[in-house]
């Protein structure tokens, strides 16, 4: 795994919370991501779309 990534844990807490319907874990997720790493790319740019 490399250095800086998110915790394992807390991805699949994310993951769960969003098949149940709650998107606050993995928002919190993708905020703490972006302030790590910058911004995250939309999906239609990485399937070459936009």
């Amino acid at each position: 795994m490399r250095t800086g990534s998110i915790p394992l844990a807390a991805f699949v807490r994310a993951v769960l919370a969003v098949e149940l319907g709650d998107l606050t874990p993995a928002s919190r997720l993708i905020e703490g991501a972006e302030s790590r790493f910058g911004p995250v790319r939309p999906a239609e740019a990485l399937d070459g779309g936009g």
